[in-house]
């Protein structure tokens, strides 16, 4: 599955969980890297005007 197809199905759930294991303290690169790619997209507005996040929940 290519990365913008991940990205609508993260688009269309209602709560997202993020697991990752850690060494010393620190979590992956690669979650490092999803949290990254998600903040760059709160920006973004849905149908209604709002924020692309806004009624989510995240954890």
């Amino acid at each position: 599955m290519s990365g913008p197809a991940i990205y609508e199905k993260v688009k269309a759930a209602h709560i997202l969980v993020v697991d990752t294991s850690i060494w010393l303290g620190e979590k992956t690169s690669v979650c490092t890297q999803l949290l990254e790619r998600l903040y760059s997209s709160s920006g973004d507005l849905n149908e209604h005007g709002q924020y692309a996040y806004y009624g989510k929940t995240g954890g």
